[in-house]
């Protein structure tokens, strides 16, 4: 998956068909990503009520997601009812967000969570993807060469990669991985 991180430098809806919108688009669509980090998503705290920041910012969000052929679409719930993977803190209207291209990955369900003051400045959204029809988790471990990978064994190592319903990939000398 090629992943990217874009600050998007004081994003407003309003600037939405401007030159300088597109020319975010249209990095967006050069580089491609299945992934993206957004940051930098910004309401006019003063044209807009406290109590509507959340939802100016879902709309940019999910405009910006649209206008680049990603979505940033999430569950609405009562916790989180704008439908959007953001986050700020509660003190200014500065926002981060996850898109990603729907074709190629999903958001695990119930693993959103927005994170904002007083630990993060903008906020810290965090969501766990998958590929597409396979909730899947990404896990971390040591991989040996193949050429010196010891048989399976106590002392063989599971490869690194994409966990899904129990079956993971290869490993890179051909064996499957230990669980």
């Amino acid at each position: 998956m090629r992943i990217a991180n874009l600050n998007a430098y004081k994003l407003k809806l309003d600037a939405r068909g401007s030159a300088a919108w597109q020319a975010r688009v249209t990095a967006i669509h050069e580089i491609g990503p299945h992934i993206l980090g957004l940051q930098e998503v910004v309401v006019d705290e003063s044209a807009t009520a406290k109590e509507e920041w959340d939802e100016s910012a879902a709309e940019t969000i999910k405009a910006f997601a649209a206008d680049c052929g990603l979505t940033a679409s999430v569950e609405a719930t009562p916790r989180y009812p704008y439908g959007a993977a953001m986050a700020a803190n509660s003190h200014r209207p500065w926002y981060t967000a996850l898109l990603w291209d729907p074709n190629a990955a999903e958001v695990v369900p119930d693993s959103y969570r927005p994170y904002g003051a007083p630990d993060f400045w903008h906020g810290f959204t965090t969501a766990r993807l998958g590929p597409v029809g396979h909730p899947s988790f990404l896990y971390v471990c040591q991989v040996m060469p193949p050429d010196v990978a010891p048989a399976p064994g106590p002392a063989y190592k599971t490869p690194c990669g994409i966990r899904d319903g129990g079956q993971g990939p290869e490993a890179p000398n051909g064996r499957p991985p230990r669980t």
